[in-house]
């Protein structure tokens, strides 16, 4: 059975604009146009990737100029999801697209304050109807908090902007939080009574990979608690040795709750080698020969289906309807 797909998480915006003589539809990207149609990709949120650098704010604003050039050059094909209009499930029709930010350092300069930032992100708002998520951070420690690899918590310009995403219903991910950051984040939340969805768009099972940037089980059962959304990474080291810990990871999150909150997070992006995986893993395997792209929906529901005997219902749940269910009862 075909299933459309949605999915929290590709790199296809930062891909085109490190390859400026490439299109949206080159491969490479492992996120191509033509692969996301062979994936029954439906919905996909198109991200905002930039590391904590000096030019990380010029490198958010060329990404956004490619987003806009998909959406007015290319209509067929990419059409803008307003956040509230149910997601055409037809997947011969545009695939529909969000704006997403891996990492809130994009958002403004050093030299700039807070507000500058967000005045930049009400006008994006304005343009483009929808921000999904924000992560606060990438890797590492920014002006907002501290990312995976830190031991930094959340910082007042991060308060500043959570409070911000409050009142535009913009949800927090935690994929690449610190622990520290995302325990701050929740407690902040609680202590100002801030309604802001909670996901985590591109993380896997602590527990059975563990590695920094999956997440734990006290912040997995959060994101249940809290009605949240998981997205499944396809990046070899966060899955684990062997592709069939896929189903440890979905068993896992099954068994603390998680059917109604599993959903697709791919993680696809481009790298012409993973050698430097090695130091860092353990592992040269960037992606599983199965599922390097994002054509492998369909291949990894069948594996699921089949090894972990799931029904149709769970199936479409994790497909799509998952993410429907949640952005109908959070941004409708």
């Amino acid at each position: 059975m075909t299933y459309p797909i949605a999915d929290l998480h590709c790199d296809l915006l930062s891909f085109l604009v490190d390859h400026p003589a490439s299109n949206y539809d080159d491969p490479e990207s492992r996120t191509s146009y033509s692969q996301m149609r062979q994936g029954n990709v439906a919905f996909q949120a198109l991200t905002i990737y930039t590391p904590t650098s000096s030019a990380s704010h010029a490198h958010g604003k060329k990404q956004i100029d490619v987003f806009l050039n998909l959406l007015s050059k290319h209509p067929e094909k990419f059409a803008l999801w307003d956040g509230k209009s149910p997601i055409k499930k037809n997947t011969n029709g545009p695939i529909s697209v969000s704006l997403v930010f891996e990492n809130a350092h994009s958002l403004c300069e050093e030299s700039q304050k807070v507000s500058e930032g967000i005045s930049y992100l009400e006008k994006i708002l304005l343009k483009f109807k929808k921000i999904l998520y924000i992560s606060l951070t990438w890797n590492l420690e920014n002006r907002f908090g501290g990312g995976c690899g830190s031991k930094v918590g959340l910082k007042e310009d991060g308060k500043v902007l959570l409070e911000w995403m409050d009142q535009k219903k913009i949800a927090v991910d935690l994929s690449h939080a610190s622990d520290f950051l995302a325990d701050d984040i929740l407690n902040f939340l609680g202590k100002k009574s801030l309604d802001i969805p909670v996901i985590a768009s591109h993380s896997n099972m602590r527990a059975i990979s563990p590695l920094e940037r999956n997440l734990p089980d006290p912040f997995v059962k959060e994101v249940i608690r809290r009605k949240g959304l998981l997205g499944f990474n396809f990046f070899a080291p966060f899955i684990g040795t062997d592709p069939r810990q896929m189903l440890d990871h979905v068993s896992h999150l099954f068994a603390m709750g998680g059917e109604k909150n599993l959903c697709f997070g791919g993680d696809f992006f481009h790298l012409p080698t993973f050698a430097y995986l090695k130091e860092m893993y353990g592992t040269d395997i960037g992606f599983f020969p199965e599922y390097e792209n994002s054509s492998c929906y369909p291949r990894a529901l069948a594996f699921l289906e089949e090894e972990l005997k799931l029904s149709k219902g769970q199936l479409e749940g994790i497909a799509f309807e998952n993410f429907q269910s949640y952005a109908a009862k959070t941004f409708v």
